[in-house]
């Protein structure tokens, strides 16, 4: 192996580990919000968020569902994580019944925030017969005012198949304009030509 083989080698790694160094920190900051979503049936359960820091001084961490001033205050820290329950099934805080679809939701979601501004992380899980979800939160990464969401289409006879999708203002009296692209249709006859 000569010796530009190997910086060039040398350089990859160093760059792939920095970017995933990086990347393990995104969702460690001091604000989440998990925004309400919709199942087909009712049954998940085990329903959960997981909150969990590198902060060895515990904490207080507000919980607030929808629009609600009034917090949960809980502490975490290190050796103290915290497991916040909640209902099974429906509970309109995590998941929607279909009324509820489409329309502003004042007593859905849920929004976590450090009270000094502390970093911590929020991982939501559930539980749906032999099936399970894990969802992570961030919020100021990721926080704009345009954005482009795709999914695969499920061409599949079952019906439960599903991809979520969930949008939440973080600011009252937010209009939200839907353009739809269906660049699947403009792909769909693509052949691979061989050539990369």
């Amino acid at each position: 192996m000569n010796i530009k083989t190997s910086v060039i080698k040398n350089c990859i790694t160093f760059l792939f580990l920095f970017f995933i160094t990086a990347g393990s920190y995104a969702q460690l900051i001091d604000l989440h919000y998990l925004p309400p979503l919709r199942q087909k049936a009712a049954d998940m359960n085990n329903q959960a968020v997981y909150l969990s820091t590198p902060e060895s001084i515990s904490f207080d961490v507000y919980i607030y569902q929808g629009t609600s001033t009034v917090p949960d205050i809980v502490s975490v820290s290190n050796s103290n994580p915290f497991v916040y329950p909640l209902p099974n099934g429906n509970n309109d805080i995590t998941m929607i019944n279909a009324t509820n679809v489409g329309i502003v939701l004042s007593d859905s979601g849920l929004r976590f925030e450090a009270s000094e501004g502390e970093k911590f992380y929020v991982n939501y899980r559930g539980r749906s017969g032999s099936q399970a979800t894990s969802l992570t939160s961030k919020v100021r990464a990721v926080a704009g005012n345009s954005f482009k969401w795709d999914d695969i289409n499920n061409s599949t006879s079952n019906k439960r198949l599903n991809v979520p999708f969930g949008k939440m203002a973080v600011e009252h009296k937010i209009s939200v304009t839907k353009y739809e692209n269906n660049i699947f249709q403009k792909y769909k006859n693509f052949k691979h030509s061989g050539k990369t």
